[in-house]
């Protein structure tokens, strides 16, 4: 049975299908893993005759709702209006047509005006110190949770805390890395909360949800272990633009880290400064002691101290029928950290079976088609050394390619 796509656009709990015209793009995650990400973003547009144009006002809650194959609404992103632009499409004797362009922002966004930190922060390990963050810039506290003429009868029964705390979502705790005190006064929640995520190399994002949560840095390779990768098949891939690139600016074989105090901690691959010639980088955190920060200097010197070919993007289809009912309900909730293999790429593009995470994706969607970018990282970039108890205990000597090199041993797919 062909796919059908029945695309939704939900503002302030109103729907809008009919309306709804060609040009619907969502955002969210990052672009590469060395940086955070950051608020999502969608463009919206619809169209009415006369006077007939929906009344939106700024911060409405918005959501994109498609259907997956067995007929069930997925919510693909959701956020809130920031802009709403009224145009004329036509205009003539018979009436006229209003377009709307409409601009929604992700929940990060309402980070980035909240001040937090004035009474400074503890030592804490990183996912304690996102949830503090969040806490006093997106939690729902008893003060503010509803008018003072609310009663108990006022509230449904049915409610829960998760649906009255709309804003903070998962977040691992404590964390893996301890990080510094803080007493530098107030500052942007988004800023010292993206800070707090890449001293602890871990990764503040959107859910589809609208909520914010944070991966620490083990997450990754725990899910990989109790989950294992999305299998994409190459059928599914469009093959316009697909390309992989290496790249001069990605190389850095002599790093300095810092951390508490800023103190530093370095190293160098001198093999690579031998051949490449001295590329310096550096790297400023909130790690609290010297052996997390060493720790660093050993993770930045393995994957960034030899060019390394990378895939930029992968695009697919979604509603065309060489996509698996099965692959396409796996991606439709699509989350940041999702972990993907492809095997099978032309070996101009990529060599090996690819595995790795999803760090950023982007949505378009028509009336009849739903296309799926994803920015993606190999498995590499977020593992520190790899340790003997890491590989799967069933692989034999005979599973390794025989043309494998060590420094590309971090990854048994």
């Amino acid at each position: 049975m062909p796919y059908t796509i029945n695309p939704v656009v939900k503002i302030n709990e109103v729907a809008y299908t009919d309306k709804t015209i060609n040009g619907v793009t969502l955002t969210a995650g990052r672009e590469s893993v060395d940086e955070q990400p950051r608020a999502g973003y969608a463009t919206i547009s619809l169209v009415t005759p006369n006077n007939t144009y929906p009344d939106i006002q700024i911060d409405q809650k918005i959501e994109v709702i498609v259907d997956d194959s067995t007929a069930t609404e997925v919510v693909l992103w959701t956020g809130w209006v920031s802009d709403v632009e009224v145009n004329l499409v036509s205009f003539g004797a018979t009436g006229w047509l209003n377009q709307q362009k409409i601009t929604g922002v992700g929940s990060l966004s309402k980070l980035n005006r909240r001040l937090v930190g004035g009474a400074g922060y503890a030592k804490q390990f990183d996912g304690d110190r996102i949830h503090s963050i969040l806490y006093e810039t997106a939690g729902v506290t008893w003060a503010n949770y509803s008018p003072a003429t609310d009663t108990w009868a006022d509230v449904s029964a049915l409610t829960t805390w998760t649906e009255v705390d709309l804003l903070i979502g998962t977040i691992d705790r404590p964390g893996d890395f301890e990080l510094t005190d803080y007493s530098s006064g107030e500052a942007s929640g988004f800023t010292l909360a993206q800070q707090a995520a890449a001293s602890g190399l871990g990764v503040l994002y959107e859910c589809h949800c609208g909520r914010i949560n944070y991966d620490d840095y083990t997450a990754r390779t725990d899910d990989v272990s109790a989950n294992g990768f999305t299998d994409i098949d190459t059928d599914a891939i469009l093959t316009d633009g697909l390309s992989s690139i290496t790249r001069l600016s990605d190389l850095a074989n002599d790093i300095t880290v810092t951390y508490k105090n800023n103190q530093t901690e370095t190293g160098e691959d001198t093999n690579s400064v031998a051949l490449y010639g001295r590329y310096a980088g550096k790297v400023d955190t909130l790690l609290e002691h010297d052996y997390d920060a060493a720790q660093r200097v050993t993770y930045y010197l393995d994957t960034r101290a030899f060019p390394r070919k990378e895939l930029q993007q992968i695009s697919l289809a979604l509603h065309l029928d060489q996509v698996s009912d099965t692959l396409r309900d796996s991606l439709l909730p699509m989350r940041v950290s999702k972990p993907i293999r492809i095997a099978g790429l032309p070996t101009s593009i990529y060599p090996e079976t690819f595995a790795g995470f999803v760090e950023g994706y982007t949505w378009t969607i028509n009336r009849n088609e739903l296309f799926l970018t994803l920015n993606v990282s190999e498995y590499g970039f977020s593992q520190l050394e790899m340790n003997w108890l890491q590989v799967p205990a069933a692989l034999t000597w005979a599973d390794v390619s025989a043309t494998l090199e060590w420094q590309e041993a971090r990854v048994v797919v």
